[in-house]
């Protein structure tokens, strides 16, 4: 049933990218996996761009996107029990801030291929209380904040180094947090 799940959640993930991309509401989608402490993190999103400062600091530019995501926790040692399993569904909004450099080839054309950091936080509502290896979220409510480094290609495709923590903020106990190194390819349009 697990793997039926996971099909019908991927299925109706790229339903709804499609259809986005169609109406143009979005400026980009990514994909990313991430693993810590007996857990894994499988994430798919659409981003669109939110605001962009040219000239930040000379040459490079401080830009932002809006990230909607869908995403998959899945902890192999579920009540700290080892081999036994929980995925629990996560859909979070996060805003995200970048600082990039930025190559020139004229005065009219601006590639914008090159190395960024970047940092976002933002709400994510999990399906139910994360509970692996002995870290029990205290609700489903978590706030996603992440910091990154990265590298954009003149295609548009991007890799990110990402460090994703998840904590409600001590709004409710008990507040573990948990967190995950993730690798993520994206693609902007």
């Amino acid at each position: 049933m697990a793997l039926q799940k996971k099909l019908a959640i991927i299925s109706l993930s790229i339903a709804l990218l499609m259809s986005m991309r169609m109406s143009y509401a979005q400026d980009g989608i990514s994909v990313e996996r991430g693993e810590w402490k007996h857990a894994y993190i499988d994430k798919i999103a659409v981003e669109k761009d939110w605001f962009e400062a040219n000239d930040f600091l000379a040459d490079h530019d401080l830009t932002s996107y809006w990230e909607l995501d869908l995403a998959d926790l899945h902890g192999s040692k579920n009540n700290g029990i080892e081999g036994r399993t929980q995925n629990v569904t996560e859909i979070g909004f996060t805003p995200v801030i970048r600082w990039s450099q930025t190559k020139t080839d004229s005065i009219f054309f601006q590639k914008t291929e090159g190395f960024f950091a970047e940092i976002g936080i933002g709400p994510n509502h999990m399906a139910s209380r994360f509970n692996n290896n002995g870290r029990v979220m205290g609700s489903c409510f978590q706030f996603g904040d992440h910091v990154g480094v990265g590298y954009k290609f003149e295609n548009g495709a991007e890799l990110t180094l990402k460090f994703q923590h998840y904590s409600n903020a001590g709004m409710a106990e008990p507040n573990p947090a948990i967190n995950f190194a993730t690798l993520k390819f994206g693609y902007m349009f």
